[in-house]
């Protein structure tokens, strides 16, 4: 196991009162759900996270409080998972492209998909069982 530390950026706003604290959660990937993993005390934005597992996915998101109650999540971190040197992860899918879509013939269709996995993995796209290249009209791109 690990620890990592986590930086956020404070609200742009307090609702009018004082920031006590802020609320770490962290997606759950199993259940869908976010859960929460620690709650800081004052203004500092940051928290160390123990108990880090390697190959496990993780992503954060924070909530800022007061005595009024906390506020709406920050936009979730990237997932991402911690390497073991000479350790495969199988690969697995954080956003998937739906199953089936219907388009008419010269109708703009974008699909996005991301897996993460050691070593990164590829992603073959297909249409009808066979693979798609680029060529015209087909614009295949991969993001960081």
């Amino acid at each position: 196991t690990d620890s990592i530390f986590l930086d956020w950026n404070k609200p742009a706003t307090d609702g009018g009162r004082p920031i006590l604290g802020y609320t770490v959660e962290m997606y759950d990937l199993p259940t869908g759900d976010w859960v929460t993993v620690t709650q800081t005390e004052g203004v500092a934005c940051r928290s160390m996270l123990d108990n880090i597992l390697c190959g496990i996915m993780y992503r954060f998101r924070v909530r800022a409080f007061n005595e009024i109650g906390s506020s709406i999540p920050c936009i979730p971190s990237d997932s991402f998972v911690i390497d073991t040197p000479g350790v495969h992860i199988a690969p697995y899918f954080i956003l998937c492209p739906p199953a089936e879509v219907a388009k008419y013939v010269h109708e703009k269709v974008q699909f996005r998909a991301k897996a993460l996995g050691t070593p990164k993995p590829n992603i073959l796209w297909q249409k009808d069982e066979e693979p798609i290249f680029i060529t015209e009209g087909i614009d295949i791109q991969e993001e960081p």
